[in-house]
């Protein structure tokens, strides 16, 4: 389920982009977390980024989906999974490029092939 709503105090939560991370690792494997869930609802964002990534109350919220790929539907499932792929491996890419500049270690094929291994799997 979306929602839609203000995250911030009196302004509004930043972009991951314009924070400076304080436990750059955490905040990592919370992002790779997120994918994971988005995943497990039948969800591949398409561009996740630290540009629609928020930051507020220690916590990342996503934002931003008009390229994800739905494949909840089970009438054509194997086309969107397929379609997903090298979605869910652009965002794992993205995500390890934005960490890098922490020197936060994010293989993005590890976790593509072990996430890949979920999608492939009967559902």
């Amino acid at each position: 389920m979306f929602t839609m709503r203000f995250l911030g105090d009196e302004a509004k939560a930043p972009l991951l982009k314009d924070v400076t991370l304080d436990d750059p690792e955490r905040v990592a494997g919370l992002a790779v977390e997120l994918v994971e869930k988005l995943l497990d609802a039948c969800i591949v964002h398409g561009d996740l980024s630290e540009y629609n990534l928020l930051l507020f109350d220690d916590r990342l919220f996503v934002i931003d989906f008009p390229q994800a790929v739905d494949f909840s539907s089970r009438m054509d499932r194997h086309l969107k999974i397929e379609e997903a792929k090298p979605l869910l491996h652009r965002v794992l890419k993205n995500l390890e490029n934005h960490f890098a500049r922490y020197d936060v270690q994010l293989d993005a094929e590890q976790e593509y092939g072990r996430l890949v291994a979920k999608l492939d799997s009967p559902r």
